[in-house]
């Protein structure tokens, strides 16, 4: 079994975030073009949260929004 330290070698050192002013549609094409499913939620800075692909599935397409 990996430690977390030898996950993050593999994975690289970027990270990739969205703005809480940025649309849904904006995080959801940062997601497609990167090649991930949970852009972290910055502002100045500082994390304010998480965003996951299923919380899009659930509230974004099963509302038809």
């Amino acid at each position: 079994m990996q430690i977390v330290s030898q996950l993050l070698r593999l994975k690289g050192t970027e990270i990739f975030s969205v703005a809480p002013q940025d649309s849904v549609l904006h995080a959801i094409e940062v997601m497609a073009t990167r090649h991930f499913g949970a852009p972290l939620v910055m502002g100045q800075r500082s994390l304010l949260g998480i965003n996951f692909e299923r919380h899009y599935a659930r509230k974004v397409i099963l509302e038809n929004r």
